[in-house]
Formats: C-alpha cells, structure tokens, sequence
C-alpha cells in the first residue's frame, strides 16, 4: 500500500510529465501530431534517473487513460520511446492548465507542480519527488508584470482592427481579460496565463493571414513569447 506521499509523489510525476510532452508540442508548432521522446521529455524535468519499471508504469498508466500514444514503436520495446497527445489528452492538459485545477485524470493543482523543480532522491523505483517552488508569488508577478504590461496595449490595438466574426471575438477578447486579470494579480496562476498566451500566438497567425498588421501581430508574437518564457 502506497503513503500519502507516494501517492502524491507519483501525480507530481504523471502531471509534470504530460505538461512537458504539452510545452514540447507546442516549441514545435507542428499541430496536433507533433511527437516527443520519452527520455528527453524525462531529462527536461529533472527524472531522466528512473528505472525502467517507474518509466513504464508511468507511459502505460497515460496510455491505458487515451491521454498519450505512441508513435512508431517497435516490436519488444516495454513502453513506446516516442510519445505524443492524443486529441483528448491535449484538450484534458489545456483545461487543466486554463482552469488551474485538478481534473479526471490530473488530480492536482497545475500551479504546484507546472514551475517546480522535480529532484529525485534514493533508489528511484518508488523514490520521492520533492518539489521546491521558485521563490513564490511575489517573484512570478514580477517576472510576468512587466511583459505582460507590454502585451495588453498591443492586444487591444490588433484586436480593435482585426476583422473577425462576433464568437472569434468574443473567444480572444475572453483570452485578454484572462490576461488583465492575472497581470494586476498578486498571485499570478501560470496555468492560466500560458494557456490564455498560447491561444493569443495562434490567433496573431489567423489575424495576419486575414489582413491585420503584420509588424503588429509580429510584435505581439514576440510579446506574447516573452510573456510564456517568464513561466
């Protein structure tokens, strides 16, 4: 029978995981297929040290909740060396992230675990993550402030001459209150933030490709980027 601590040890662990095949997703930009590979997905996290039997239970246990798949894999392999979402799982991570609360298959708030630091400890089969955070909220809203203070003006300027229909409006201007609120926040939730920043890069692409500002939507790409590097 597992601890308390095991238990939340090994949510930390699928949580911090899957948000790290999410980010890596997303640095690729390349839609919804776009894979990673388990190890270097470990590595980014700081649990590239578990033994194989950690590492299978863990891609298995994502799998057999249709939240990842595997790509490719080949004939004896455990568990699929190269992973992506599933049209599910990114949905699951993206309400995850945007509400910064726990759901079906995450049981834990993304602000504890998505800007920690995972450090493993002993014999890693069945070894504790203990995560340490980054100096709380009073250094997330300096971090985000000032980005974020650049971003909103820019926002407002594209969206005011983005010709979009009434629910693709209505979908960015909800994006950029979400934005508003958590600047002036004084804890900044970052879940929230970077799912809201994300949806912001996608529409600059679908603002330019019809008729806005190209030197505007690039600066609020850039912008937006700085915003999500802060996170």
């Amino acid at each position: 029978m597992p601890t308390p601590n095991e238990v939340r040890a090994r949510r930390e662990l699928r949580a911090r995981f899957i948000n790290a095949v999410y980010d890596g997703r997303e640095r690729q930009s390349a839609g919804i297929d776009a894979s990673v590979m388990v190890h270097d997905v470990l590595r980014e996290i700081g649990a590239d040290q578990l033994d194989e039997h950690t590492i299978t239970r863990l891609v298995k246990d994502l799998e057999d909740d249709y939240l990842i798949e595997g790509v490719g894999q080949s004939w004896g392999e455990v568990y699929p060396e190269e992973i992506r979402l599933t049209p599910a799982g990114r949905m699951e991570v993206e309400t995850w992230l945007a509400e910064d609360a726990p759901t079906l298959h995450l049981p834990i708030v993304p602000s504890q675990v998505v800007n920690n630091t995972t450090h493993v400890y002993g014999n890693v089969t069945g070894a504790a993550f203990v995560t340490g955070s980054t100096d709380t909220a009073i250094n997330m809203q300096t971090a985000v402030s000032e980005p974020l203070s650049q971003l909103l003006p820019k926002l407002r300027e594209l969206l005011a001459e983005w010709d979009g229909t009434a629910d693709e409006r209505e979908d960015i201007e909800a994006d950029i209150e979400i934005l508003e609120g958590e600047a002036v926040s004084g804890s900044p939730r970052p879940g929230r933030i970077k799912a809201a920043a994300r949806r912001v890069i996608a529409w600059t692409t679908s603002a330019a490709a019809a008729g806005a500002s190209k030197a505007l939507t690039g600066e609020v790409q850039v912008l937006t980027s700085q915003v999500l590097h802060q996170l």
